[in-house]
């Protein structure tokens, strides 16, 4: 399927495992609890996997950027129904148009990234009366941070304040929730078209 020394096929696989990364991240933030991994709280693991994802949309719109510099890809979409060629155009766009923000918080706190500066930023504008709780245990596993989620929340929603962290989030989800379906909607058309071209059977 993916044979050696063929740059569509790396980009292809490459953006293969952007979508397994994001399908993981998306599950494991939706799912009201999961065991073994809420030791600090079903709040925190939902948060760190709304970041992780934010850094994998990040990496798939680069991964779609390269893939329409490719011409044999650009090659086998001006084969497709012109509909499907625009709807394709107008997907990237809808993504691109997020980027700024997507870019900033990958950056700042999301993707496995956590710059001091934006840490910094946020510890500053932080209500000095927020407490927050360490939980100390005989095992690592135990020992939780437990006001890292406060951190986290006033870096990626400078000035909360008495909002509802949950609600600033999914304010957040569904601000990007079109560039994330863009995403996803243009991964299993690129990929319908390589299976097309290179007369790949799905099993």
């Amino acid at each position: 399927m993916f044979p050696p020394n063929d740059e569509y096929a790396a980009t292809m696989a490459r953006i293969c495992i952007l979508w397994e990364d994001f399908i993981t991240e998306a599950t494991g933030g939706a799912a009201e609890s999961i065991k073994g991994m809420d030791g600090h709280s079903p709040q925190w693991r939902r948060l760190y996997f709304l970041r992780r994802s934010i850094g994998t949309v990040y990496e798939i719109r680069k991964a779609l950027h390269h893939l329409q510099t490719l011409g044999e890809f650009k090659e086998a979409l001006s084969r497709q129904p012109k509909p499907d060629q625009e709807s394709f155009v107008k997907a990237y766009g809808q993504l691109v148009e997020q980027e700024v923000l997507i870019k900033e918080l990958r950056n700042n706190i999301a993707g496995g990234h956590v710059l001091q500066k934006a840490v910094q930023e946020g510890l500053n504008k932080m209500d000095s009366g927020i407490l927050g709780m360490l939980q100390k245990g005989e095992y690592y596993k135990d020992i939780r941070f437990k006001f890292a989620r406060e951190l986290v929340l006033e870096t990626m929603f400078p000035g909360h304040g008495d909002k509802n962290p949950e609600t600033e989030i999914d304010s957040f989800i569904t601000s990007i929730q079109s560039a994330m379906h863009h995403a996803l909607k243009m991964i299993e058309f690129a990929f319908s078209i390589y299976m097309n071209e290179r007369c790949i059977s799905p099993l």
